[in-house]
């Protein structure tokens, strides 16, 4: 919309500029430096007096020249100065909307991927591939979102901690409740989706009995499709948010290489 605008006005612009030249010069006998410089101080309704219109249709030229000045130039500085402010707006909101996502993986994220991960029975097909570094470019991490969008994520929910997962969403339960009421995150359908299959799994695990080592396999199936939902979506996640750190806080990317889930050598340890 933005872009549309300005050229519409800048053609309106560039337009006025070019015909009030040309027709300074034929109408008035000026130069063709002097035309354009004429029409320059006349759009800009400078008006030094040097040169003037002797003619009547040099006049209505002038005429018109400073409505369409004043109108046209208005309308390039004030969409430029639109577009300016809705960048800076846009890194804003994108900062807060990664400062967000940082604090999800910190408290939830990484630690439901250190506990679905391992029962993935595909995973072998990830490790050594999701071995994020400092020296993964761009077209890197595209290849690595290219092997996620096509893995076949499925998890056996019987190879998952159900109880230790449970206990884990019930004390986070705030935190992910806080998340999803906080406007920025609505911005971002995505993550959006994330959290909210993460509370739906919550709510399933509070909803079933105390004991969950007794549950049918039609059930534990159903838990396994919840955690799959859930295990897709926040892979992709901790992906762009590992190259948005890579790009943006290296040493918090450093942190994210030592707690990568798909790297099961990786350790928050620090021994070179």
């Amino acid at each position: 919309m933005k872009n549309t605008r300005l050229i519409f006005f800048g053609s309106l612009f560039l337009l006025s500029l070019a015909g009030g030249t040309i027709g300074f010069h034929l109408v008035e006998g000026l130069g063709l430096f002097d035309s354009f410089y004429f029409t320059i101080i006349t759009m800009g309704t400078v008006g030094y007096g040097d040169i003037h219109p002797w003619t009547v249709p040099g006049k209505i030229i002038s005429i018109a020249l400073v409505f369409a000045g004043i109108g046209t130039f208005v309308g390039v500085v004030e969409t430029v100065a639109e577009s300016v402010l809705s960048v800076k707006e846009e890194k804003t909101k994108r900062e807060k909307r990664n400062m967000i996502r940082g604090i999800f993986f910190s408290d939830v994220g990484l630690d439901l991927l250190a506990r679905v991960v391992p029962a993935d029975p595909d995973v072998l097909e990830l490790y050594g591939k999701l071995d994020v570094a400092a020296s993964w470019d761009r077209k890197r991490f595209k290849a690595a979102e290219r092997l996620l969008d096509g893995h076949a994520f499925a998890l056996n929910a019987a190879r998952v901690d159900l109880v230790g997962m449970r206990a884990m969403l019930r004390d986070k339960s705030d935190l992910l409740l806080r998340l999803l009421e906080n406007p920025s995150i609505g911005e971002h359908e995505i993550f959006s989706d994330t959290l909210r299959a993460i509370y739906h799994l919550r709510d399933e695990l509070m909803n079933r009995p105390e004991d969950l080592s007794s549950l049918p396999e039609s059930d534990l199936k159903h838990l396994g499709g919840d955690m799959t939902r859930v295990y897709g979506l926040i892979s992709r996640q901790w992906l762009a948010y590992s190259l948005y750190l890579k790009e943006s806080y290296p040493y918090l990317f450093y942190l994210a290489v030592r707690t990568n889930p798909f790297n099961p050598a990786a350790s928050v340890i620090v021994e070179n």
